[in-house]
């Protein structure tokens, strides 16, 4: 860091002058993994260089930190590292072993120089997950850092995270803001459904013979969710106005929404069976109804929930609840953005008791 006295880097405490002894311990006795790890960010681009001083004096800072090496021992402590006591130079032939995972994890992670503090968290947590397993010697410890790749740190990361946000969303005042918030996201679901029926959809004609036709038909819901506008176009026509649409059906006069097998124009047609889950009928007064295939699953879904919305029934499709469930979450992460890494108690807060009066006064 200091270029112009090189000395003053190894001023602080730890790591002191012991990070020079590594480099130097790392040099002597490792010549070939030495020389090679220099070589190996000689080559690279300058921004991809990994900055073999820097690393060290880092690295043996968190050994320190690690192993609370310049820290008083207590009597309570219950770490106990055996590989320690199988080496004269333990300590030094480990941090040979933590530098050369540091660059393994730089390569890995593509790193630049501004990312050295990224790769410096990501290596904390290779060497502290292969330390939990009090490994016998040396090289059990270099063996189980070999299975603790950057991709497997930051599936371990992705997963702690996943089942901090599961264990947070049991809390009781979370469930609470849940429910306060999720009709909220639910009336935006139905207002999408609605915007989607407004932009309406192109869908085959039905034939006696046959339940596709190459002919197509258009169905869309009025601007004021109390019509649906309907009628032949053709293939010029791709998103009609609802003047051009010269059939109408009204809201209040549908009775119910089928879907299936359930539906008019499926029940005596022996027809494939993803035909079949594209299929809904709007049935209205006295016994007719409005029969539609899908195109595809996505607006079968979309117009059942629009559908359903409308008559003021609830939503059921899978793709409803994939949409409410995702935007709850999202709206819950925003909510609980501001309590990050903070622990949300089982119980809210007891309220305190009302005072004895009302006779409040303000004193100078």
């Amino acid at each position: 860091q200091n270029f112009n006295n090189p000395v003053l880097d190894f001023d602080q405490t730890p790591p002191g002058v012991l990070s020079l002894d590594l480099m130097v311990y790392f040099a002597r006795n490792q010549q070939d993994n030495y020389v090679r790890l220099v070589l190996e960010n000689s080559s690279r681009d300058d921004k991809h260089e990994c900055p073999f001083g820097k690393t060290t004096i880092h690295i043996t800072k968190m050994l320190c930190e690690i192993l609370k090496i310049g820290e008083q021992p207590t009597e309570t402590g219950q770490d106990f590292y055996p590989m320690f006591f199988t080496h004269d130079s333990a300590f030094e032939e480990f941090y040979c072993i933590c530098v050369q995972l540091f660059n393994k994890t730089w390569k890995e992670m593509s790193a630049i120089k501004d990312d050295f503090d990224k790769v410096g968290y990501v290596v904390h947590d290779q060497i502290v997950l292969a330390l939990d397993n009090k490994p016998s010697s040396l090289d059990s410890f270099k063996q189980k850092l070999q299975s603790l790749s950057y991709a497997e740190i930051l599936k371990k990361r992705q997963q702690e995270r996943a089942d901090r946000e599961k264990f947070d969303s049991q809390a009781l005042p979370v469930v609470e803001l849940q429910k306060k918030i999720k009709p909220d996201i639910i009336e935006l679901v139905r207002q999408q459904r609605f915007n989607f029926l407004i932009s309406g959809t192109a869908f085959h004609k039905i034939s006696n013979k046959r339940l596709r036709d190459k002919s197509r038909w258009y169905c869309r819901l009025s601007p004021n969710h109390k019509f649906l506008h309907y009628g032949d176009i053709d293939d010029t026509m791709v998103c009609p106005h609802i003047e051009a649409l010269p059939e109408k059906l009204a809201i209040t006069d549908v009775r119910d929404l089928v879907t299936g097998k359930n539906c008019p124009h499926i029940k005596n047609v022996r027809t494939h069976k993803m035909t079949t889950e594209l299929a809904f009928s709007i049935l209205f007064d006295p016994d007719d109804s409005l029969n539609f295939i899908a195109p595809d699953k996505e607006t079968w879904s979309l117009w059942s929930d629009g559908i359903n919305a409308l008559l003021g029934k609830p939503m059921v499709s899978a793709r409803a609840t994939t949409d409410v469930d995702m935007l709850l979450t999202m709206e819950m992460k925003l909510r609980l953005l501001d309590l990050e890494n903070i622990p949300i108690p089982d119980q809210p807060p007891p309220i305190p008791p009302l005072p004895k009066n009302y006779n409040f006064t303000l004193t100078a």
